[in-house]
Protein backbone atom coordinates (compact mmCIF):
# COMPACT_ATOMS: atom_id res chain seq x y z
CA UNK A 1 0.00 0.00 0.00
CA UNK A 2 1.05 3.61 -0.47
CA UNK A 3 3.09 5.55 2.08
CA UNK A 4 6.63 5.99 3.36
CA UNK A 5 8.58 3.03 4.71
CA UNK A 6 8.03 4.10 8.35
CA UNK A 7 4.28 4.39 7.63
CA UNK A 8 4.24 0.92 6.11
CA UNK A 9 6.12 -0.58 9.06
CA UNK A 10 3.68 1.10 11.43
CA UNK A 11 0.74 -0.36 9.51
CA UNK A 12 2.21 -3.86 9.75
CA UNK A 13 2.86 -3.50 13.49
CA UNK A 14 -0.62 -2.14 14.11
CA UNK A 15 -2.25 -4.88 12.04
CA UNK A 16 -0.39 -7.63 13.86
CA UNK A 17 -1.13 -6.13 17.28
CA UNK A 18 -4.86 -6.16 16.55
CA UNK A 19 -4.69 -9.47 14.64
CA UNK A 20 -2.10 -11.66 16.39
CA UNK A 21 -3.57 -14.73 14.67
CA UNK A 22 -1.70 -13.68 11.50
CA UNK A 23 1.72 -13.40 13.16
CA UNK A 24 2.98 -16.96 12.69
CA UNK A 25 1.75 -17.18 9.09
CA UNK A 26 3.25 -13.78 8.33
CA UNK A 27 6.67 -14.63 9.76
CA UNK A 28 6.84 -18.04 8.05
CA UNK A 29 5.94 -16.70 4.59
CA UNK A 30 8.07 -13.55 4.41
CA UNK A 31 9.69 -12.71 1.03
CA UNK A 32 13.16 -13.15 2.55
CA UNK A 33 12.69 -16.91 2.16
CA UNK A 34 12.75 -16.42 -1.64
CA UNK A 35 9.49 -18.28 -2.17
CA UNK A 36 6.33 -17.33 -4.01
CA UNK A 37 2.73 -17.79 -2.84
CA UNK A 38 2.40 -20.76 -5.22
CA UNK A 39 5.11 -22.52 -3.18
CA UNK A 40 2.84 -22.20 -0.15
CA UNK A 41 -0.29 -23.01 -2.19
CA UNK A 42 -1.81 -19.71 -1.08
CA UNK A 43 -3.31 -16.75 -2.92
CA UNK A 44 -1.25 -13.57 -2.90
CA UNK A 45 -4.07 -11.91 -0.97
CA UNK A 46 -4.45 -10.61 2.54
CA UNK A 47 -4.71 -13.32 5.18
CA UNK A 48 -8.05 -11.79 6.13
CA UNK A 49 -9.41 -12.53 2.65
CA UNK A 50 -7.85 -16.01 2.57
CA UNK A 51 -9.65 -16.88 5.81
CA UNK A 52 -12.99 -15.56 4.51
CA UNK A 53 -12.69 -17.50 1.24
CA UNK A 54 -11.77 -20.67 3.13
CA UNK A 55 -15.17 -20.45 4.81
CA UNK A 56 -17.15 -19.53 1.67
CA UNK A 57 -15.82 -22.08 -0.84
CA UNK A 58 -17.11 -25.63 -0.83
CA UNK A 59 -17.18 -28.68 -3.10
CA UNK A 60 -20.07 -27.24 -5.12
CA UNK A 61 -18.31 -23.93 -5.86
CA UNK A 62 -17.17 -22.99 -9.36
CA UNK A 63 -14.52 -20.30 -9.55
CA UNK A 64 -13.37 -18.19 -12.49
CA UNK A 65 -10.16 -16.24 -11.99
CA UNK A 66 -8.39 -13.62 -14.04
CA UNK A 67 -4.77 -14.44 -13.25
CA UNK A 68 -3.68 -17.56 -11.41
CA UNK A 69 -0.92 -18.86 -9.18
CA UNK A 70 -1.04 -20.04 -5.60
CA UNK A 71 -4.70 -19.06 -5.62
CA UNK A 72 -5.40 -21.65 -8.33
CA UNK A 73 -3.98 -24.49 -6.23
CA UNK A 74 -5.68 -23.17 -3.10
CA UNK A 75 -9.07 -22.94 -4.82
CA UNK A 76 -8.72 -26.31 -6.55
CA UNK A 77 -8.43 -28.09 -3.20
CA UNK A 78 -11.61 -26.46 -1.91
CA UNK A 79 -13.87 -26.02 -4.94
CA UNK A 80 -15.65 -28.16 -7.51
CA UNK A 81 -14.00 -26.48 -10.50
CA UNK A 82 -11.58 -23.65 -11.26
CA UNK A 83 -11.26 -21.84 -14.58
CA UNK A 84 -8.11 -19.72 -14.73
CA UNK A 85 -7.21 -17.39 -17.58
CA UNK A 86 -3.51 -16.53 -17.87
CA UNK A 87 -1.63 -14.08 -20.09
CA UNK A 88 1.80 -15.68 -19.64
CA UNK A 89 2.63 -19.09 -21.10
CA UNK A 90 5.60 -19.46 -18.76
CA UNK A 91 3.48 -18.79 -15.68
CA UNK A 92 0.69 -21.05 -16.94
CA UNK A 93 3.30 -23.80 -17.34
CA UNK A 94 4.39 -23.24 -13.73
CA UNK A 95 0.83 -23.53 -12.44
CA UNK A 96 0.16 -26.66 -14.49
CA UNK A 97 3.35 -28.29 -13.21
CA UNK A 98 2.28 -27.76 -9.60
CA UNK A 99 -1.20 -29.09 -10.35
CA UNK A 100 0.14 -32.12 -12.24
CA UNK A 101 2.56 -32.96 -9.44
CA UNK A 102 -0.40 -33.23 -7.08
CA UNK A 103 -2.73 -34.94 -9.56
CA UNK A 104 -5.19 -32.05 -9.35
CA UNK A 105 -7.60 -32.38 -12.27
CA UNK A 106 -10.43 -29.91 -11.61
CA UNK A 107 -8.64 -26.88 -13.09
CA UNK A 108 -8.89 -25.54 -16.64
CA UNK A 109 -6.19 -23.07 -17.60
CA UNK A 110 -6.85 -20.78 -20.57
CA UNK A 111 -3.88 -19.09 -22.24
CA UNK A 112 -4.71 -15.70 -23.73
CA UNK A 113 -1.76 -13.28 -24.09
CA UNK A 114 -2.32 -9.61 -24.89
CA UNK A 115 -0.45 -6.30 -25.12
CA UNK A 116 -0.27 -4.92 -21.58
CA UNK A 117 0.34 -1.38 -22.81
CA UNK A 118 -2.46 -1.24 -25.38
CA UNK A 119 -5.89 -0.67 -23.83
CA UNK A 120 -7.68 -1.16 -27.15
CA UNK A 121 -5.96 -4.51 -27.65
CA UNK A 122 -6.92 -5.57 -24.14
CA UNK A 123 -10.58 -4.63 -24.59
CA UNK A 124 -10.71 -6.89 -27.64
CA UNK A 125 -8.64 -9.68 -26.11
CA UNK A 126 -9.78 -13.20 -25.34
CA UNK A 127 -8.22 -12.72 -21.92
CA UNK A 128 -10.90 -10.18 -21.00
CA UNK A 129 -13.81 -11.59 -22.97
CA UNK A 130 -13.52 -15.35 -22.40
CA UNK A 131 -15.47 -15.00 -19.16
CA UNK A 132 -18.60 -14.84 -21.33
CA UNK A 133 -18.17 -18.58 -21.99
CA UNK A 134 -18.38 -19.58 -18.34
CA UNK A 135 -20.74 -19.43 -15.38
CA UNK A 136 -19.22 -19.35 -11.92
CA UNK A 137 -20.14 -18.72 -8.29
CA UNK A 138 -17.03 -16.69 -7.53
CA UNK A 139 -15.17 -14.44 -9.97
CA UNK A 140 -11.63 -13.38 -9.05
CA UNK A 141 -10.15 -10.17 -10.49
CA UNK A 142 -6.37 -10.44 -10.30
CA UNK A 143 -3.61 -10.81 -12.87
CA UNK A 144 -0.58 -8.88 -14.03
CA UNK A 145 -0.74 -5.18 -14.87
CA UNK A 146 1.89 -2.94 -16.43
CA UNK A 147 1.36 0.79 -16.81
CA UNK A 148 -2.40 0.62 -17.34
CA UNK A 149 -4.97 -0.44 -14.77
CA UNK A 150 -6.76 -3.37 -16.38
CA UNK A 151 -8.61 -4.92 -13.46
CA UNK A 152 -11.42 -2.33 -13.53
CA UNK A 153 -12.31 -3.53 -17.05
CA UNK A 154 -12.37 -7.13 -15.84
CA UNK A 155 -14.58 -6.10 -12.94
CA UNK A 156 -16.96 -4.24 -15.25
CA UNK A 157 -17.17 -7.19 -17.62
CA UNK A 158 -17.96 -9.63 -14.80
CA UNK A 159 -20.47 -7.34 -13.13
CA UNK A 160 -22.49 -7.17 -16.35
CA UNK A 161 -23.18 -10.91 -16.09
CA UNK A 162 -23.26 -11.32 -12.33
CA UNK A 163 -26.16 -13.21 -10.75
CA UNK A 164 -27.72 -13.00 -7.32
CA UNK A 165 -25.65 -14.94 -4.83
CA UNK A 166 -22.42 -14.56 -6.84
CA UNK A 167 -19.23 -13.07 -5.40
CA UNK A 168 -16.44 -11.01 -6.93
CA UNK A 169 -13.00 -10.99 -5.31
CA UNK A 170 -10.74 -8.04 -6.15
CA UNK A 171 -7.11 -8.29 -5.11
CA UNK A 172 -4.97 -5.23 -4.28
CA UNK A 173 -8.27 -3.40 -3.95
CA UNK A 174 -6.65 -0.36 -2.33
CA UNK A 175 -5.53 0.64 -5.83
CA UNK A 176 -9.06 0.86 -7.23
CA UNK A 177 -11.16 3.54 -5.57
CA UNK A 178 -13.27 3.71 -8.73
CA UNK A 179 -14.48 0.15 -8.13
CA UNK A 180 -15.12 0.64 -4.42
CA UNK A 181 -17.13 3.77 -5.15
CA UNK A 182 -19.02 2.45 -8.19
CA UNK A 183 -20.33 -1.10 -8.00
CA UNK A 184 -23.68 -2.90 -7.77
CA UNK A 185 -22.83 -5.19 -4.88
CA UNK A 186 -25.16 -5.60 -1.93
CA UNK A 187 -22.14 -5.56 0.37
CA UNK A 188 -18.41 -4.99 0.01
CA UNK A 189 -16.18 -6.57 2.63
CA UNK A 190 -12.74 -4.91 2.76
CA UNK A 191 -10.27 -7.55 3.97
CA UNK A 192 -7.16 -5.60 4.99
CA UNK A 193 -4.21 -7.32 6.65
CA UNK A 194 -0.73 -8.68 6.11
CA UNK A 195 -0.44 -11.56 3.66
CA UNK A 196 1.95 -14.24 2.39
CA UNK A 197 5.16 -13.13 0.65
CA UNK A 198 4.52 -9.47 1.47
CA UNK A 199 6.31 -7.19 3.89
CA UNK A 200 3.41 -4.76 4.10
CA UNK A 201 -0.33 -4.61 4.62
CA UNK A 202 -2.62 -5.11 1.63
CA UNK A 203 -6.35 -5.34 1.00
CA UNK A 204 -8.50 -7.80 -0.91
CA UNK A 205 -12.18 -6.90 -1.33
CA UNK A 206 -15.03 -9.41 -1.41
CA UNK A 207 -18.18 -8.13 -3.17
CA UNK A 208 -21.45 -9.93 -2.39
CA UNK A 209 -24.31 -9.77 -4.92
Amino acid sequence: MNGTNPERVARVARNLIFNPKYLTRYLTTLPLYKKQPIDYELPWYSFAAIDILSQIINKNTVIFEYGGGGSTVFFAKLAKRVICVESSDAWADKIETVLDNQNITNVEILRHPFDFLDKKSFMQSNFLNCVENFEADIYVIDGYEEGIQLRPYCFERVEKKIKEGNIIVLDDSWRYDSIRNNNKAKMNLICQSVGPCRYGVTSTDVFYY
